[in-house]
């Protein structure tokens, strides 16, 4: 399943700096550079005049519940710099957070579980979070 990204100039910025900071880690192991490569060459640059609240961004609250299920789950999708301790913070790093980035509201798209095993879910809502001061 392939689900087109759509990205505000300021994250495809931020991400543009992570993937580059990233590709200079070469001898980590486990290294989203890649990933966040190919996430950007694909993505939609949002024009500035695009309200981008039914996008799924950094800074994001991300209310989705997986398919088949009636719970609504949230997730909040943050830059690894302002990761705090809260449960429901996803790096944006996180394979289940690179799922879920750049995608629309009511978009459903595979997200990885451990094993290689995926499921399903489907975008519900996304709220922006006050941004967190670097």
């Amino acid at each position: 399943m392939t689900n087109q990204r759509f990205l505000t100039q300021q994250d495809a910025t931020c991400l543009a700096w992570l993937a580059e900071e990233n590709l200079r880690l070469r001898d980590v192991v486990f290294n989203r550079a890649e990933d966040l490569v190919c996430l950007l060459s694909a993505a939609i640059l949002l024009p500035d005049n695009i309200d981008p609240a039914g996008y799924v961004g950094l800074n994001s609250m991300v209310a989705y519940r997986v398919v088949g299920e009636e719970e609504i789950r949230s997730a909040a999708i943050v830059f690894p710099l302002e990761k705090k301790d809260l449960a429901l913070m996803n790096c944006v790093l996180t394979p289940f957070a690179m799922a879920l980035i750049g995608v629309r509201v009511f978009d459903i798209v595979s997200t990885p579980l451990s094993g290689g095993r995926t499921e399903m879910v489907e975008v519900i809502g996304v709220n922006s979070m006050h941004r967190v001061a670097a």
